[in-house]
Order: C-alpha cells, then structure tokens, then sequence
C-alpha cells in the first residue's frame, strides 16, 4: 500500500500493527532475487563505480527494483529507512539472493556486494529500545564463501543472523550442510534466522544445526491449494477418496477446521468455495504452530532427538 497510505491508519506513524490490525508486524525487507534474465542489469546498478573529484572510490549503490513497469532505485540506505517508517520491529539489510546452482564467479561478487550493503544498512539504521537489524549470509553452496560471509557480519555485529540464498533450487542434503558449515560461525546468544524456509522436516534439520527462526509462503500456500498438513504427512483435499470421510483432517488437532469433516473440507475445495481456502490455511498455521512449540518443549527438557525422530516417523509414514 506505500508508507504513506499505512502512515494515515496509523495516525501520522507508518505502523504495520495499526494498518493490519490483527497481524504481528514483520520486517518488510528487500532482498533482490537475481535470476538470469535480471540479475546483468541489478548488477551494472548495484556495482556502478563513482568516479569523481567527490568521490573517487567505487560504491555498490543498490539495486533496481521494476514494479509495474515504473523502475526504482533502491539503496541499502533507503530499504532500512523504509522499515523504519514502517515500525518494523526487526529490520533485514538489503541482499540479493542467488538462484542455485550458480558460479563461483558469481556468488563471489555476490558475497563482497552484500557485505558491503550489509555495513551500510547498519550504519544507517537507528538503534532503539524493541528494535534491531539482522544481517544475511550468503556464500551460494560454497562452503568457504558462507564462512567468509559469516564471518564479515559478525565483524560488523547485527542483532541478529540470518541464513539466506537456500531453498533456492539445490537438493535438501545440501541446504543443511550449508547450514551446517554456517552455524559455527555466527554467535550463539543471537538468534539465527534461516530465510524462507520450509517443510516441517526442513525445520526440524535446520534446528538440529542450530536455527532459531523461520519464515515461509508453504503453509499459507499450501492452504489455497487444497493441501493440508498433517502428523501423517500433507493430504490433497481435491482428491476423490475424501468425498465420505467423516472424519477430521487431524483428530489431535484443535484448530477450527478440524472440526468439520474431511468430507465437507473436500466439498468446499472442489465448489472453489473461499471458505475452503481459509480453514486449511489456518489448518496448516496452526499446524506449524503446533509442531514449533513441540520443538521448543522438547529442547528445553533436553529431548530434542527423541521429538525429531518420532515425528519424522510418524509424518513420513502417509495415509
């Protein structure tokens, strides 16, 4: 909606909780994602050299973001103050993300780029009482470049740490032992962040390698595509076998939707009924929540493995 439209719910203070209301606010940090048919022209942008009696040292300036044609300059100085007139409580660096597999050459520049965007979004953010900034790891699937990027922002010093560049196409075996490889190196009384991920036997891996935090689309997502999440694995609520099920998506789940049959579930999915939509994405949320609050219990009475197996087992056994 733009700072300016959210700034007039908030009564002259672009706040997130006042504009949504009901929704914690998050952080609504940029990250470019660089695919072959942009990422030439983010970078002739973002690693443009100044050369001028001013300034006579090179700069990576930012990045181009196109929305609706209309083309925006974007500066890592501009992405922190933009989450601060928006409130948000916990401000994310400006990054651009690589697609995987890539080059080395690539994630190389990539690594230098947003370290340096990194320092400068620190920099410019205003440290305050309920607020702070996380930086990002990259390095692609290179194990020396994650060291080397974990390393740089834990130089700089951030509140926090996110773990960003996976899930982006490489096999899962791969996603944790980068993040393995990253762990080590990031500071054990900040949380650790891992970006845009994941299934639930992504998080319980990403957990076992020392990931605190996560963020994903795939229960919302899955929620407006008729999948629901389950103990025993994801179910298609389109599927024919569903039409007669009496019984609930999940018996030991409390959520709304789980109060009503499968059946009616099923019913509301094929008549593309909205209703539908909602009560298996707030089916899944709770589902998520559900499994979350498992991990935090089972860590804290020492019995993180024993959860980790047992659910493992039991959701990879399907219906």
């Amino acid at each position: 909606p733009g700072i300016t439209t959210v700034k007039v719910k908030g009564r002259g203070k672009a706040s997130l909780d006042k504009f949504i209301e009901y929704v914690k606010k998050e952080h609504p940090g940029t990250e470019v994602y660089a695919v072959d048919t942009i990422e030439a022209a983010v970078r002739d942008v973002a690693l443009s050299a100044t050369k001028s009696a001013v300034r006579s040292y090179a700069v990576s300036s930012g990045a181009t973001l196109i929305d609706g044609g209309i083309k925006h300059f974007l500066r890592p100085e501009d992405s922190v103050h933009i989450q601060h007139q928006l409130d948000s409580n916990i401000t994310m660096v400006l990054d651009e993300c690589l697609h995987l597999p890539t080059t080395r050459e690539k994630a190389e520049k990539n690594v230098d780029m947003v370290t340096r965007w990194a320092r400068r979004s620190k920099d410019a953010f205003i440290d305050r009482k309920g607020y702070g900034i996380f930086g990002i790891v990259q390095g692609a699937d290179f194990k020396d470049l994650r060291e080397k990027s974990a390393k740089a922002l834990t130089e700089i010093g951030f509140d926090g740490y996110a773990i960003g560049g996976l899930a982006v196409g490489e096999p899962q075996s791969v996603m944790f032992d980068m993040i393995a490889t990253v762990t080590p190196f990031l500071p054990t009384d900040k949380p650790r962040y891992l970006m845009g991920v994941g299934t639930p036997l992504d998080i319980l891996g990403a957990v076992e390698r020392g990931v605190d935090m996560f963020d994903c689309v795939m229960p919302t997502r899955a929620g407006r595509t008729a999948q629901a999440f389950t103990r025993h694995g994801t179910m298609n609520m389109r599927n024919a076998k569903f039409t007669d099920d009496e019984r609930p998506i999940d018996d030991k789940c409390g959520c709304p939707a789980c109060t009503p049959s499968r059946a009616y579930i099923h019913h509301l999915v094929k008549c593309n009924e909205i209703l539908g939509a909602t009560l298996l994405t707030q089916h899944n949320l709770w589902f998520y929540q559900d499994l979350m609050r498992g991990i935090r219990e089972s860590i804290e009475q020492g019995k993180f493995q024993e959860f980790k197996n047992e659910f493992i087992k039991e959701y990879t056994g399907n219906e």
